[in-house]
């Protein structure tokens, strides 16, 4: 059975490539989770900051607790029983709703939480549109795809040129080595240079 050759210079490339383009994938992941991060804490930050404003607006406006449709507001107050207990805390929550400027459906990120207004509670809920943000979001993933494959070609080239070219004197020795014949000791001379060279 014919022993498959490779070369050396493949070989190695082979592992190479595939530790760097692991390494190179889970940065990209690592770096993209970051970038979604901050921009949800961002648009958070907006709606916690809009929520401030709708309540000490209230104490000034009592009418605006009768807020059932966003309409010019990017807000809604609804009353709630008041013989129940409610969870006051901040919940984010990622949907899609009905933009008539668009005539479809667009992604949307809402803030609900409960409030008292003279002993009775309220759900508010402000949405902030999301539309930019998820542009965003894909146009940085179609860049680290971009980026993956450039890092792969460019990988690939500098395998074929600058790796070849430093593999070359290996590659002579090796050349030199398997026509050698051990007996002859100007052969064995020839091949103690050829390696004293490559280490120096």
């Amino acid at each position: 059975m014919p022993i498959k050759k490779i070369s050396l210079q493949n070989y190695t490339f082979r592992y190479i490539v595939t530790a760097l383009l692991a390494i190179i994938a889970v940065w990209a992941a690592l770096f993209y989770y970051v970038i979604t991060e901050e921009v949800y804490d961002n648009i958070d930050d907006g709606l916690k900051n809009s929520k401030l404003l709708i309540l000490r607006e209230i104490k000034n406006d009592p009418s605006l607790l009768n807020t059932p449709e966003y309409g010019i507001h990017q807000f809604i107050i609804k009353p709630l029983p008041e013989d129940s207990d409610y969870d006051v805390k901040e919940h984010f929550i990622n949907t899609f709703e009905y933009m008539e400027y668009d005539e479809d459906n667009e992604p949307v990120r809402l803030l609900k939480t409960v409030f008292l207004h003279d002993g009775r509670p309220y759900q508010l809920t402000v949405r902030a549109s999301m539309v930019e943000e998820d542009e965003l979001i894909e146009d940085l993933a179609t860049a680290l795809a971009v980026l993956y494959v450039m890092l792969v070609i460019s990988i690939a080239l500098i395998n074929r040129v600058i790796m070849k070219r430093a593999w070359k004197p290996f590659t002579i020795s090796f050349k030199i080595f398997s026509t050698i014949n051990p007996a002859k000791e100007i052969y064995l001379k020839l091949l103690t240079q050829i390696l004293l060279s490559l280490t120096i």
